[in-house]
């Protein structure tokens, strides 16, 4: 694959290139012997990243690479294009072709990484790698986090500006000072300056962000301003990061720093300005929003304190219907031991057999109604429990994500369960020995005597 590349990154320095995210042609390139051996070279070396071919630019015809070839090739100018092939990652050789790309509508969406041997260094976002080396990375499924749940779009042409998964346009905090690609501060500055407002407003070549605090401020620049991304590519990057890259409590990270950028934003505020106010904003930020777990956590304790209550209640319960069922094994098998010694003690020839015969089959019939009246109404409790907390998730224990949900609601009930279906399985088979006991010694003990 290396080979391919080399080849591929010498091609597009000496021919005329389109290129977008599914195919890669070079214009006029004249054939003969050697460029036909190395469009050869290339083809065997793509393997799984394309297919290859050549059509003659004056004829249409398709040159077929597999031939040899031929005199009559000769002086031929000829289209070279290669279809990429369909992966959870891309390539582009070059920078015209990925800048391209990066302008259109829904650009790196469902990618992990994308090649690029244009570039002096390797670097990446909190979801996709941008390497120079080609890597054949796994397929990685990351959650995606569109910020049309937080900024309004007023135009058609805005909403186009916001990243449908704004974690691929944050480039890691440990690249951020040492980008080699000046296109990339471009589109990633773009998109994250839409990300982190509340309203944005783009029409042509011109974008109003709105900031909502006590009052709503606006800041404007135009879309081709290169100058602007550069100086403020690092603080808008970190803002961002800050506020996106953890998954809960986004919305309000979100809020806090607008907030602070309204507060500080002046109607005067110079392209400079809007860099300091937004490094300002983000450390006011971050301050404010520690102080807005401080003050909560009083509330969230006394929550938890009742959730955990609730629970010790429920896991009692759990307990005490362990201790019941055991309770009942024990008090049925008083009673049948009772009635079987009362059935030899009292047995005389005067009396029809039959009777003991009905008492003993009663005596079945009374023992399966208990263990299974018992166990219904413990099973129903549990099963009953555990769909109400399942609907009230969301309306009282919002706070918690799914999975503290799991650890500190579902898994104390499911170790009470469990420990409570031990013991059901283990009084269930010491009924099944008592019914067996008493048909043995009514029917079967009797028909050897």
């Amino acid at each position: 694959m290396n080979t391919s590349f080399s080849i591929l990154n010498s091609l597009s320095n000496l021919y005329e290139v389109d290129e977008n995210e599914s195919v890669l042609r070079f214009f006029e390139y004249p054939l003969d012997t050697n460029s036909y051996a190395i469009l050869k070279e290339l083809n065997q070396s793509l393997d799984n990243l394309g297919t290859l071919s050549i059509s003659d630019e004056l004829m249409s015809e398709v040159i077929d690479i597999n031939d040899i070839y031929k005199s009559e090739f000769d002086g031929v100018v000829a289209t070279v294009k290669i279809v990429k092939q369909s992966r959870p990652y891309l390539w582009f050789v070059s920078p015209t072709g990925f800048n391209s790309y990066l302008k259109g509508e829904s650009p790196l969406e469902n990618i992990n990484a994308i090649n690029l041997p244009f570039l002096k260094e390797s670097f990446s976002t909190n979801h996709i790698r941008f390497t120079v080396e080609f890597e054949d990375l796994k397929d990685v499924q990351n959650d995606t986090l569109s910020v049309i749940k937080y900024v309004k779009p007023l135009t058609i042409e805005s909403q186009k500006l916001l990243p449908k998964d704004v974690n691929s346009w944050i480039t890691s905090e440990k690249n951020i000072s040492n980008i080699p690609f000046q296109s990339w501060k471009f589109h990633s500055s773009l998109r994250l300056l839409c990300s982190i407002c509340s309203e944005v407003f783009a029409e042509k070549d011109k974008v109003e962000l709105f900031f909502r605090g006590e009052r709503r401020k606006k800041y404007c620049f135009e879309i081709s301003d290169s100058a602007f991304y550069e100086n403020t590519f690092e603080i808008v990057t970190l803002s961002s990061d800050w506020i996106f890259n953890q998954s809960k409590d986004i919305d309000t990270r979100h809020s806090i720093f607008n907030q602070q950028v309204s507060i500080l934003l002046s109607d005067s505020s110079t392209e400079s300005d809007f860099s300091s106010v937004l490094t300002a904003a983000l450390d006011n930020s971050k301050l404010a929003y520690r102080y807005h777990l401080q003050s909560s956590s009083k509330d969230l304790t006394k929550t938890l304190t009742d959730l955990n209550k609730t629970l010790f209640e429920y896991i009692s319960k759990i307990r005490q219907n362990t201790t019941d069922l055991m309770s009942a094994v024990w008090r049925d098998f008083s009673t049948v031991l009772g009635l079987m010694l009362l059935n030899f003690s009292i047995k005389k020839p005067d009396l029809p057999i039959e009777i003991f015969n009905y008492l003993a089959v009663a005596l079945c019939i009374y023992l399966v109604a208990s263990i299974s009246l018992t166990a219904r109404i413990s099973f129903w409790y549990y099963n009953n429990l555990k769909e109400n907390l399942s609907d009230w998730k969301d309306k009282i224990y919002g706070y918690l994500s799914d999975n503290e949900f799991q650890q500190y609601a579902y898994s104390p009930l499911k170790s009470a369960q469990s420990k409570y279906k031990t013991t059901f399985y283990i009084a269930l088979t010491l009924y099944i020995i008592m019914i067996g006991a008493i048909l043995y010694f009514t029917y079967f003990f009797e028909l050897k005597k």
